[in-house]
């Protein structure tokens, strides 16, 4: 009863440093390979995306009246919708990845805190609600920038 650790025996004394090796190897694969498809698959999603909202963007476009074409100038409409488009291709599959990426890690993050410590996730809902709350308000700010950016722009 009066033992320490140094006097026991050690719990895995048939692991070899090869074993140890294979295993950091094949974790090191499996972390390429699902890198790799995370990438395929987020391009495949941003193409899909792209060509739904270039096809909707069109057929709304061709379904308007003809009063339209007389109120707004072909280069206006090509460049809006060039730039849409561009938009759509260059900035929303990155945003989405680090947002979905951000999400997880905050998810795993208090996961792992919690688990570690339940009184913690009191303060938790809280300030998810705090966050959500300022989310919101940036949201409405920043489209009010956008919708003052491109109106200056016309002009």
């Amino acid at each position: 009863s009066n033992e320490t650790l140094k006097d026991q025996e050690p719990i895995f004394k048939n692991v070899s440093l090869d074993d140890y090796m294979w295993v950091y190897i094949w974790m090191v694969l499996a972390l390429m390979v699902m890198a790799v498809t995370r990438v395929v698959w987020f391009r495949l999603a941003q193409t899909a995306a792209s060509r739904r909202l270039h096809n909707r963007m069109f057929n709304a476009v061709v379904k308007t009246s003809i009063s339209f074409f007389d109120k707004n100038p072909i280069g206006r409409i090509l460049n809006r919708f060039s730039k849409d488009v561009g938009a759509m291709d260059e900035q929303l599959a990155f945003v989405f990845f680090d947002f979905l990426t951000g999400t997880l890690n905050f998810l795993g993050m208090v996961a792992v805190i919690v688990a570690i410590n339940p009184l913690i996730f009191a303060p938790t809902l809280p300030l998810v609600l705090l966050f959500f709350f300022l989310r919101y308000y940036y949201l409405q700010t920043s489209r009010d920038i956008k919708r003052l950016e491109s109106t200056s722009e016309l002009t």
